[in-house]
């Protein structure tokens, strides 16, 4: 099946919620809904865009924060994730901010054109050990199902060790 005929979703990641959307290969909106940020959630979502059809890719906006869960859940059932730009003030101002709006922003970008980078590889660093591969950024991703990749279907957690301070940082008081 081309590309043409897939559709693209969108999400707006935030603490407690995601907004998730999805258009036609042509732009058309179909649906959006919101879910919570949980395992289940995540799980919930993904399903939720699957069931519309074969999908190009998904924009998730803050992969690297907030929509780090939905980004790992969508790679491990094998939908290409696209990083995508917050909505810039300017454009909130001028076109209104709610997360749907900025759901259906996101998907918009990717079939612009306007979002096409991966994930950065930082975002899924709690990932890259539980199955010795590592999914973003041109690194190989070839998908799969939850169940391939985690145990009992669970997602990971942060790392067990703090990340190594970088050479030559120095550390000052802040009192003086």
């Amino acid at each position: 099946m081309t590309n043409e005929t897939r559709n693209i979703g969108g999400v707006d990641s935030h603490k407690d919620t995601i907004h998730v959307a999805v258009i036609t290969a042509l732009g058309r909106e179909v649906d959006d809904y919101e879910f919570p940020t949980t395992t289940a959630g995540y799980r919930r979502a993904a399903a939720w865009l699957i069931g519309y059809g074969p999908l190009q890719a998904v924009g998730v906006e803050g992969t690297s924060s907030y929509g780090v869960g939905v980004s790992t859940t969508l790679f491990q059932v094998g939908v290409k994730v696209i990083e995508v730009n917050r909505t810039r003030p300017a454009e909130r101002r001028k076109q209104g901010k709610s997360d749907r709006l900025d759901a259906y922003r996101a998907a918009r970008s990717v079939l612009t054109g306007e979002a096409s980078t991966d994930p950065k590889r930082a975002t899924i660093e709690p990932l890259a050990g539980t199955d010795g591969g590592a999914p973003f950024r041109g690194e190989g991703s070839t998908g799969g199902v939850a169940s391939d990749r985690c145990p009992a279907g669970q997602l990971p957690g942060p790392p067990a060790r703090p990340l190594p301070r970088p050479a030559g940082l120095e550390t000052r008081d802040c009192a003086g």
